[in-house]
C-alpha cells in the first residue's frame, strides 16, 4: 500500500523545485547579510580596520539590489541561449565569487564591488527560477511549488540570522559560500525544462524528463499527451513572439502589466528589505528587552511557519484574500511600531512597560508579511502572463522590484535618521493600506482557474473591442460585397460567430 502511495506521488517535482531555487536561497542569505554583519563593521572592532560611516552601511546594504536591474537586461536573452538550467548555473558562479572576495576584503569599495557581481545574479535567478518552476510543474501543483521559491528564500534569511550574531565575519561569509556552491553541483545533475528542450528540438530530451517528473506509474499515452501539450505551445509561443516594446505597448497585456507592478509595489514598499537589513539595529535603537541578537534567531524562524501556512492556503481561500489579510498586518505591525518610536524618541514617554513592543511588531510583520505580501506575487506573477511573453514580462517585473528595494533599502536609513524611525514605520504602514485597495479593485482571483480563463478574464474589455471592430470591418465588407441582408451567413461563413463577434 506504501509502494502505491509513492507511485502516485510526483516527488520528483518538488525535488527540482527545490533544487532550483537554492539560488534564491542564495539571494536571501545576501540579503540578509547586512542585519547581523553591519553592528560588526560599524564597531571598534571592524574586520576591515575601522567602522563604516552611516552612509557607507546604508549603501552595503543596499547596493546588491542596485546591481540587480542591469542583469535583468540580459536575461531574456540568457534563458533562451542557456536553458533554464544553464542561467541557474550561471546565477550560482556570480552568487559565489563575491563572498571569496568579502572574505578578503580590506575596504567598504571592495565589499560593495562584491555585492554588485552577487546582484548581477540576482535578476537571472529568480526570472530562470520561476519559469522552471513554472514549465516543470503540473497545472494542480502550481500553487504549491510557487510557493517553495518563498520558503527557500525564507531559509536563507533564517541560516544568517540565526547564526550570524554569534559567528565571527568570516565564519558567516563561509556559511554563505557554501549555498551557492552546492546549488551550482547538484543543478549540474538536475534535468532541463522540457519546453526548452522542445524549443531545441530535443523532443526525445523532453519525453525523458516528462517520464521523470511524472509519477512512477504514468502510462506511455500520458507521457504522449503531455508531450504533445507541450509542442503545441511551443510552437504557439514561436509564432508569437513578442519584444518588450510589444509588452510595453499592446493592450493585450496591459491589465497584466498593471497588476504586476501593482503587487510589487505593494511587495516592496511594505518595507521587507529595509526590516531584512536592519533588524538587528531597529531592535538595538529600540532599547527592546529582547538583544538583538536573540530577536535575530526569532526573526528567522517565525518567517518560514508563516510560509508553510500560506502553502496550504494559497490554493483554499485563493489569492486576493491572502494579500488582503496580509498588508492590514503588516499595517498593523507598523502602527504599533510607530506608536512606539513616536512615544520613545518624540513625547519623551517611559516606554519600560512597552519594550517588548518593538520585536513583537517585527515579528507580527515577518509572519503577515509571509502568508501573503511577499508568497503570494510569486504564484499570482507565474499566472497573469501569456506563455509567450513570460520571461520579459518576468524580467521587467525583476528590473522593477529590485529597483524598489534598492530604493526602500538605501533611504531607510537616511530617512530614520532626517524624520524619525517612527514617521518611516508610518510612511510604510499607508503604503500597505494602498495596496489593499489596489487588490480589492484592480487584482483579480486565479485560484482554480487555466491559464485561458485567466487571460479571457483579464483582457474581457479588450476582447470586446477588438470583436466590435471586427464586426464593422464585416459588415462592411458585407455591404461592399451587396451581400448586407444575408450578413449573419455572410459572418457565419468567415468565421466570425465562432470568434463571438455577434
Amino acid at each position: 500500500m506504501i509502494w502505491n502511495m509513492f507511485q502516485n506521488i510526483r516527488y520528483m517535482q518538488y525535488v527540482t523545485v527545490c533544487i532550483a531555487t537554492m539560488t534564491i536561497t542564495s539571494v536571501s542569505m545576501y540579503g540578509a547579510w547586512p542585519s547581523p554583519t553591519l553592528p560588526i563593521l560599524q564597531g571598534n572592532d571592524s574586520p576591515i580596520g575601522r567602522p563604516l560611516t552611516d552612509e557607507e552601511g546604508s549603501w552595503l546594504a543596499s547596493v546588491v539590489s542596485l546591481a540587480t536591474p542591469p542583469s535583468c537586461l540580459a536575461v531574456a536573452w540568457t534563458i533562451q541561449k542557456l536553458g533554464r538550467k544553464g542561467s541557474l548555473m550561471a546565477s550560482s558562479v556570480l552568487m559565489l565569487i563575491p563572498w571569496i572576495i568579502i572574505i578578503f576584503a580590506q575596504s567598504p569599495i571592495v565589499i560593495c564591488a562584491a555585492r554588485v557581481i552577487g546582484g548581477l545574479g540576482f535578476g537571472c535567478a529568480y526570472s530562470a527560477t520561476t519559469m522552471y518552476s513554472g514549465e516543470v510543474a503540473d497545472v494542480d501543483l502550481r500553487g504549491k511549488l510557487g510557493i517553495i521559491t518563498s520558503i527557500m528564500k525564507l531559509l536563507g534569511s533564517f541560516i544568517v540570522l540565526a547564526v550570524g550574531p554569534f559567528i565571527s565575519y568570516t565564519a558567516l561569509s563561509l556559511v554563505c559560500m557554501v549555498v551557492p556552491l552546492l546549488s551550482l553541483v547538484l543543478i549540474s545533475f538536475m534535468p532541463e525544462s522540457p519546453y526548452h528542450l522542445v524549443a531545441e528540438g530535443k523532443t526525445e530530451e523532453a519525453r525523458d524528463v516528462l517520464v521523470t517528473l511524472a509519477t512512477l506509474n504514468a502510462t506511455p499515452e500520458y507521457i504522449d499527451k503531455k508531450l504533445l501539450e507541450i509542442e503545441d505551445t511551443v510552437e504557439n509561443d514561436m509564432q508569437n513572439q513578442c519584444t518588450f516594446r510589444e509588452f510595453i505597448s499592446n493592450e493585450e497585456y496591459r491589465q497584466a502589466f498593471i497588476i504586476s507592478i501593482g503587487i510589487k509595489s505593494l511587495n516592496q514598499f511594505s518595507g521587507v528589505s529595509a526590516i531584512d537589513s536592519y533588524m538587528q539595529q531597529i531592535v538595538a535603537s529600540s532599547g527592546s528587552s529582547i538583544s538583538p541578537e536573540y530577536s535575530s534567531i526569532i526573526f528567522g524562524a517565525v518567517q518560514i511557519p508563516a510560509a508553510f501556512v500560506a502553502i496550504f492556503l494559497v490554493d483554499k481561500v485563493g489569492r486576493k484574500p491572502l494579500l488582503i489579510v496580509s498588508a492590514l498586518g503588516c499595517a498593523a505591525a507598523y502602527a504599533g511600531e510607530a506608536a512606539y518610536f513616536y512615544l520613545q524618541n518624540e513625547a519623551g514617554s517611559n516606554v519600560d512597560a512597552i519594550s517588548w513592543l518593538p520585536t513583537t511588531g517585527i515579528v507580527v510583520f515577518l509572519v503577515m508579511n509571509n502568508i501573503g505580501v511577499t508568497t503570494v506575487p510569486v504564484v499570482v506573477l507565474s499566472e497573469i502572463f501569456p506563455t509567450n511573453i513570460k520571461s520579459i514580462a518576468i524580467a521587467v517585473n525583476t528590473f522593477y522590484g529590485s529597483t524598489l528595494s534598492f530604493l526602500v533599502s538605501k533611504f531607510f536609513k537616511p530617512m530614520s535618521n532626517a524624520m524619525g524611525m517612527h514617521y518611516t514605520f508610518l510612511l510604510y504602514m499607508i503604503c500597505c493600506v494602498l495596496g489593499v485597495f489596489f487588490v480589492i479593485f484592480c487584482v483579480p482571483e486565479t485560484k482554480g482557474k487555466t491559464f485561458t480563463e485567466i487571460q479571457l478574464r483579464l483582457n474581457k474589455k479588450y476582447i470586446k473591442r477588438r470583436h466590435k471592430k471586427m464586426r464593422k470591418a464585416h459588415l462592411k465588407q458585407a455591404r461592399e460585397m451587396g451581400i448586407e441582408s444575408s450578413y449573419p451567413d455572410f459572418m457565419k461563413s468567415t468565421g466570425a460567430m465562432t470568434l463571438g463577434v455577434v
